[in-house]
């Protein structure tokens, strides 16, 4: 029968005084302060909530007071310092749950250059995204924190969270940027647990307390060695597990605190208690500006009493109860610990909690410390965070951010395709280049995102030179912004090696490579990301990656100081000795490029080709790169190649991976310049059209030649690179596939009697081979194919092409592309020059001249001759992209390579335009001159 008799404040401080005893002589524990009936008194004045609680349960004549002693209500046994850094706390939280949210919300600072915001229907869609700040105190909006809870609304994320937060511990493993951060906030919407992070980032987000723990243990190492103290390393691990314990504890108590609050609304608890739980973790609120957050003053006042410390386990033992009662035994608890790779060992944690929460560790790298000591064994790992591979989706995720009257005009079209051009890939680089635009750059956003872009990567893009000068900043070159990224520029050899291979394949065929998990190094780094959920499948494709790595491999050209290494050559060879190819696919993606600058216009064969005996006369005339590929009635029809063919978006070249596909090619259906072919005898198959009207096919064998290359080396390779023979493979048995492969070649039109329908070429790098003791004299059909070939001439490829064409590779390197696209690529410096001029000019602003000369062929050429052709003919402001041969009689002999015997071009006609840009190189360059005599004098 329920008790009659009311209990008054008096009476439950005496109840509520026995209980305590009880409590702490169960937990072998001597009662202290907190368990006087005058404490009591106290803490029931305090808690209104408690003596009606005392009360309810008086009145049903409960036993054993469990609906007490387990809930969040009852005190916990923790010293007096702890328990006054707990009620501070308490009325923090309160004034936290008070507001609609703890985050602030986000408005954009009105600017005299920006006023674009101070526009009524901007300030309303920015204030309908609900976009929110760390705290008051900062300007700085997070857009990771934007629609926080919202993955349960979208099937597909809402998935990936569930496959996440299963009973199962798991480490979540991908490169940085990827999402994983995001997943566990979302989890911890949806589900209760409590949140660490190992390093607190830029964005400021969660609480310092485990990294300054952290520091505090690798400092107090430090001393430890410093001092050659004779303490043992198990006293090291000990006072981390109870240091990082007492951490565990405090956040224990503060969520039991919060569901102490909580569950005094009328309401209970719910769902949106976990979100709010979760916000509180990630913005800790402060006792003042810049002082310590809740989480770190609780933890310093237990960690600062012995008892508090022996008593460790009891006192996690008792919270987790509290919690359990509030939540429901059957609830699943996580705890998240966010940059896992610093490494903190999450089994003291484990044996702590005694297997009552689920672990998460998310990191770009888990230690292999705790795999080792066994940790991970009960531990799942995944790597299933998703990307923004789809242009689709990637739309439109950037459209709700976008102000309508943005998002719905052309400009907004082509910055949405701009965005997967550039920073396609893992969900950072889209979100940081929104934050910086949504809170300064929506007057200019293309300006904006080539500034960003030129922050990340060190190159400035000119695929919107048009569309950023329309926008008219007022110091387009001024901004400053933070972007982490990974490094390129101290790889180890083999790295290196690596990082260009897959560069000059995007170069070559826009086309990426998949690794496996044995190239999980590229994760570490933060090169490449896994892109599946079972850390099988790492990609190495992102351009603004990629970018970077070309920008630091390949840094702009600049006139070397007299007596110094020149290591920003200005020329395609001397980059390319710098940064040679180690294979022999490598070499043929270089020479692709090559070939397409040499043979993209009427060029003398005798000045690419050396042929080991005396020059066949069908060769001595120019020739032109062609392309052959199938019109819409699948006829044959072909076209001139240009040198710029580059800077568009079909690939230079197609990589086949078997015979047959190798045919197709042959038989015009892919339709690009060049076949990377899977013959093992072939690397390089291209046509070319002769002077007279005539084709050949140049089929090309590739050397990766550190060393010198014998003729017994020689001898087989140029038997195999025969027509008859360079299809016949010992695996390949199919005799009708290689008969049809070679009639396809024979089917070249335009062959000439008396001519060979297969020049057959061979190139090594970066040393080079002499064919002579290996080709009959009688042969004519056979010859070397040099990079050096105009290593002396003014004609040779420049450096700034060869990485316009890795740029280009990189940011075209997918076949799903915006439905924006306009097929703008990244374009040559001169004529951007050429361009922002003639818009200036049009639109009667102000020029400012630049300071940087244009690089000249004669910067790489230090104590070198130049050829007879360009000691006569040498422009130092000429620019290769307008300059052309004309066509000239025969030689009668054939010049040997790197000797350039054509005769002088004659001047072109050059527009209004090209005469300032020339006027303005002989400044810069006179101006360059005039710093150098400076300099030596």
């Amino acid at each position: 029968m329920p008790s009659s008799r009311k209990i008054t404040l008096e009476d439950a401080a005496v109840v509520l005084s026995q209980l305590l005893h009880i409590q702490f002589w169960q937990a072998n524990r001597q009662p202290d302060d907190l368990a006087l009936i005058a404490s009591c008194t106290q803490l029931l004045e305090a808690k209104p909530a408690l003596h009606s609680l005392l009360k309810l349960a008086h009145g049903q004549n409960e036993t054993n007071y469990a609906s007490i002693t387990d809930s969040p209500l009852f005190p916990a046994f923790v010293s007096a310092a702890a328990q006054a850094a707990l009620r501070d706390t308490g009325e923090k939280l309160e004034n936290a749950l008070a507001r609609e949210s703890h985050l602030p919300s986000w408005e954009p600072r009105i600017s005299a250059s920006s006023p674009i915001y101070s526009d009524t229907d901007v300030r309303k869609h920015l204030a309908s995204l609900g976009l929110r700040k760390t705290s008051e105190f900062t300007t700085d909006m997070s857009i990771i924190l934007h629609d926080l809870g919202g993955f349960e609304h979208d099937p597909p994320l809402r998935a990936r969270v569930t496959r996440l937060f299963t009973p199962r511990n798991k480490f979540l493993v991908n490169a940085s940027g990827t999402g994983k951060t995001r997943l566990c906030y979302e989890g911890l919407c949806t589900n209760w647990g409590l949140y660490f992070t190992l390093h607190v980032d830029s964005g400021w987000l969660g609480s310092h307390d485990i990294q300054s723990k952290l520091e505090g243990l690798l400092e107090y190492h430090r001393n430890r060695h410093s001092i050659e103290d004779s303490q043992p390393p198990e006293q090291t691990t000990l006072l981390a597990s109870r240091w990082f314990g007492v951490l565990l504890l405090c956040r224990l108590l503060i969520l039991q605190q919060f569901l102490e609050i909580v569950s005094s609304d009328a309401g209970g608890i719910h769902t949106e208690h976990k979100l709010r739980w979760l916000e509180l973790q990630l913005a800790p609120p402060q006792f003042k500006a810049g002082a310590q957050d809740v989480f770190t003053r609780v933890g310093n006042a237990l960690e600062e009493h012995s008892n508090d410390m022996a008593n460790l386990q009891s006192d996690i033992d008792d919270a987790l109860r509290k919690i359990r009662h509030v939540i429901g035994h059957d609830s699943p608890m996580f705890i998240v610990i966010d940059e896992a790779q610093v490494g903190l060992d999450p089994k003291s944690w484990q044996l702590l909690t005694r297997g009552a929460c689920t672990f998460i560790c998310a990191g770009i790298k888990i230690p292999p410390s705790i795999v080792a000591g066994g940790i991970g064994d009960g531990f799942e790992w995944t790597s299933d965070t998703g990307e923004f591979d789809d242009p689709d989706a990637h739309e439109r995720y950037i459209e709700k951010f976008l102000p309508p009257a943005l998002r719905d005009s052309s400009s907004g079209h082509l910055l949405g395709s701009r965005l997967w051009r550039w920073c396609r890939g893992r969900h950072r680089f889209t979100d940081k280049f929104l934050s910086i635009l949504l809170t300064n750059g929506l007057q200019f956003p293309h300006t904006t995102l080539s500034q960003f872009i030129e922050a990340g990567t060190g190159l400035r893009p000119l695929d919107a030179v048009q569309v950023c000068h329309e926008e008219a900043h007022p110091q387009p070159r001024h901004w400053s912004f933070s972007f982490g990224t990974p490094t390129f520029q101290t790889l180890p050899p083999d790295d290196k090696n690596h990082v260009l291979s897959v560069l000059y394949r995007l170069m070559g065929t826009h086309q990426t490579n998949k690794f496996d998990v044995q190239r999980i190094d590229l994760v570490y780094k933060g090169h490449g990301r896994f892109i599946d959920a079972n850390m099988s499948q790492i990609a190495f494709d992102e351009p603004s990656i990629l970018v970077l790595a070309a920008r630091q491999l390949f840094p702009a050209p600049v006139q070397p100081i007299e007596g110094r290494p020149n290591n920003r050559p200005s020329t395609f060879i001397s980059s390319l000795q710098l940064n040679p190819p180690k294979t022999r696919q490598d070499i043929a993606h270089c020479l692709a490029f090559y070939l397409s600058q040499v043979l993209g216009r009427q060029q003398l064969l005798t000045e690419i080709l050396d042929f080991p005996h005396s020059t066949p006369v069908w060769a001595r005339q120019t020739a032109q790169l062609v392309r052959f590929h199938l019109n819409d009635s699948g006829e044959s029809e072909h076209s001139m190649v240009d040198s710029d063919i580059f800077r568009s978006l079909l690939p230079l070249a197609t990589e086949t991976s078997s015979l047959e596909e190798t045919t197709e090619w042959i038989e015009h259906k892919y339709g690009t310049t060049f076949c990377i072919s899977s013959s093992p005898n072939l690397d390089l198959l291209c046509a070319v059209r002769l002077e007279d009207g005539s084709f050949i096919w140049l089929a090309i064998k590739t050397l990766a030649a550190d060393e010198h290359v014998t003729d017994e080396i020689l001898k087989p390779m140029v038997s195999l690179l025969d027509i008859d023979n360079v299809f016949l493979e010992e695996d390949v048995v199919d005799s009708t596939s290689v008969r049809q492969a070679i009639n396809a070649l024979r089917s070249l039109p335009g062959v000439k009697k008396q001519r060979p329908v297969f020049l057959r070429a061979f190139t090594a790098f970066p040393n080079e081979i002499d064919l002579s003791n290996c080709v009959d004299k009688r042969r004519r059909d056979c010859a070397n194919v040099s990079f050096r070939a105009l290593r002396r001439s003014k004609h040779q490829v420049m450096q700034e092409d060869f990485f316009d064409a890795i740029i280009n590779g990189a940011i075209a390197g997918t076949k799903r592309k915006s439905q924006w696209d306009n097929g703008s690529l990244h374009e040559n410096r001169k004529r951007s020059k050429m361009l922002e001029m003639d818009l200036i000019y049009a639109s009667k602003r102000d020029y400012v001249l630049s300071r940087e000369p244009d690089p000249q062929v004669w910067w790489d050429m230090a104590g070198e001759e130049l050829s007879e052709e360009s000691e006569s003919s040498f422009d130092f402001d000429s620019d290769p992209d307008t300059d052309t041969d004309t066509d000239s009689d025969s030689p009668s002999t054939s010049p040997r390579l790197g000797a350039s015997k054509s005769p002088p071009s004659p001047p072109n006609p050059k527009s209004q335009q090209k005469r300032k840009l020339a006027a303005i190189s002989e400044a810069e360059s006179a101006s360059a001159t005039r710093k150098r005599k400076r300099y030596y004098h």
